[in-house]
């Protein structure tokens, strides 16, 4: 299958998942062609003369004008929309959805939505690792008892104060907005901030030396967000499988859908508070065996079924059933 594979123009962590899918899509035999949104229709144009693809998939769609949409429809190209960013982004893919032949959305809550509305062919596709990049360091030299890789989310910056206020560990955070929310805290002894946008690689090597990563998920309900139906998340983040694959011991916050992927307290621990989040650390800090058992089946689970080649089965799986 000949794969043209738009990029979803965000950058960052989005150039991580662009080329491990198309890493992905090769792996399997399909040729893959990677296109930048960027360089407008006329380059659309020109990549799809070249190229001649069977499918053309974009994530998120965001910045995918409606003129190449409308392009490619009129050169019966079939499209395909990986919907990254759900739900805290309805407001905008509720206008976008019926532009695609398929649609793949990351969570379980935003797939009844699409379907819902009728379209034709909906599919619940979470992000996945990419095992070249997230993988286990043999040698586990623990530089930090706790951390807290991602955007300070009130849940993530009450969690870090706590921790600090009532706990004698090191605790790492990592991500913009952490210096500016806090305050006074920095100084603290415990505390290390890298307070930029980090690298995959950086985040694999800060998973492999945390004792405990702490996994909270992205409140639905931030004033960030563009979810004015409030559609509640049910499904676990890509952070998920990326901690697993380091063979790294997390703490996740418990979503409706997690059994779909993990067997609770047996391959994954899930809190569902704060205060049970702090009894947790404070057995599993001194548990060391019991940590690395369940990191290690959870990274069992992650390479047997979510990996970016995993996904791409399941994607070229529906592709094939209807082009």
């Amino acid at each position: 299958m000949n794969i043209l594979l738009i990029s979803s123009g965000f950058g960052g962590i989005y150039d991580y998942f662009d080329h491990s899918i198309k890493k992905a899509f090769e792996t399997y035999q399909h040729k893959c062609s990677l296109f930048n949104v960027y360089k407008g229709i006329h380059g659309l144009i020109k990549c799809v003369e070249e190229t001649k693809p069977d499918l053309v998939l974009t994530l998120a769609g965001f910045l995918l004008p409606k003129e190449m949409n409308d392009y490619l429809s009129q050169h019966h190209i079939k499209q395909a929309v990986w919907f990254t960013e759900d739900p805290f982004y309805m407001d905008q893919t509720l206008k976008l959805y019926d532009r695609y032949d398929y649609i793949f959305t990351i969570d379980q809550n935003a797939y009844h939505k699409y379907l819902d509305k009728g379209h034709p062919s909906v599919h619940l596709l979470p992000l996945a690792t990419n095992t070249n990049v997230f993988f286990e360091d043999s040698t586990k030299d623990f530089e930090f008892d706790i951390n807290i890789v991602g955007y300070p989310y009130p849940e993530r910056l009450d969690l870090v104060m706590d921790l600090l206020e009532k706990t004698p560990y090191s605790v790492l955070v990592v991500g913009k907005k952490w210096v500016e929310l806090l305050g006074d805290r920095l100084e603290h002894p415990q505390l290390t901030v890298i307070d930029h946008w980090i690298t995959s690689r950086e985040a694999a090597r800060y998973y492999n030396t945390t004792k405990i990563c702490l996994n909270s998920h992205r409140p639905y309900d931030l004033k960030e967000n563009q979810n004015a139906i409030g559609l509640m998340n049910h499904s676990i983040n890509n952070r998920t499988f990326d901690i697993a694959a380091c063979g790294a011991f997390q703490l996740i916050s418990n979503m409706e859908d997690l059994p779909r992927y993990f067997t609770k307290n047996k391959d994954i621990v899930a809190f569902d508070s704060k205060n049970e989040c702090l009894q947790l650390i404070e057995y599993y800090i001194k548990e060391a065996h019991q940590r690395q058992e369940i990191a290690q089946k959870a990274k069992q689970k992650v390479l047997n079924g979510h990996t970016f080649s995993h996904r791409i089965q399941t994607i070229s799986h529906v592709l094939k059933q209807n082009i």
